[in-house]
């Protein structure tokens, strides 16, 4: 230690060649990413309204696919057209249906 009585900064030094990643470049891959999961979601909307006629909510995670239906009889047909679905999506994610009623009014 210094006779003043200031601590010294050590540094650390990496003995082989490291690369960093500009912020350009991970911005390019999370909207790549953000594009492939658009692009999921509306092949999925599509033939949920061409087939069975209504617009469906989707939500989205890392891991699952949700599809709420506005009834328990379009969410029962969904369930049993899991595998188209699940063809649709890409297989990545599992599909899950559920039932959300929209307020009467």
């Amino acid at each position: 230690m210094p006779a003043n009585g200031a601590g010294s900064v050590g540094l650390l030094y990496c003995s082989h060649s490291t690369t960093m990643e500009s912020l350009g470049d991970i911005l390019r891959r999370k909207q790549a990413g953000l594009a492939a999961e658009a692009d999921e979601i509306e092949r999925l909307k599509t033939y949920i309204e061409k087939k069975y006629g209504f617009a469906p909510e989707i939500g989205l995670s890392p891991k699952r696919i949700t599809i709420y239906a506005p009834s328990s009889a379009l969410a029962s047909l969904l369930r049993l057209d899991w595998a188209n679905l699940d063809k649709l999506s890409g297989g990545m994610r599992k599909i899950y249906v559920s039932l959300r009623k929209r307020p009467a009014g």
